[in-house]
């Protein structure tokens, strides 16, 4: 098993929420053509580095490190984007900064091993 697997098995349960909700706040931009381009047009108006979010997959064990470093980056675009879109459930976790700092420690977890490869 890849080390990245088994991180997440036994990651706490307050973690593995906080990349669970990741997943939602991404799938929910992705799964649809008209919100993932209004979120780059977005990104493009705000003169983001990154115009898109990566889609997190199971089967490329890589892309959660990718991901939640997007999503770190992407933070205030995605909350605007949420705010913008009425979601205020998503808006309220990129406003916790508890959350934010479970983020970006998931975040910083994942590109460690990321780069050990």
């Amino acid at each position: 098993m890849h080390r990245e697997v088994l991180v997440t098995k036994y990651l706490p349960s307050e973690l593995k929420i906080v990349l669970e909700q990741c997943v939602k706040m991404i799938n929910y931009i992705k799964s649809r053509l008209l919100k993932s381009r209004l979120f780059s047009k977005l990104c493009q108006a705000m003169e983001a580095k990154y115009e898109s979010l990566l889609l997190h997959t199971e089967v490329r064990w890589l892309s959660k490190g990718k991901f939640l470093s997007r999503v770190l980056e992407l933070k205030d675009e995605m909350k605007i984007f949420f705010e913008q879109d009425k979601n205020y459930d998503f808006v309220h976790l990129l406003k916790d900064k508890i959350w934010c700092t479970k983020l970006a420690y998931l975040s910083d977890i994942f590109v460690i091993f990321n780069n050990k490869i």
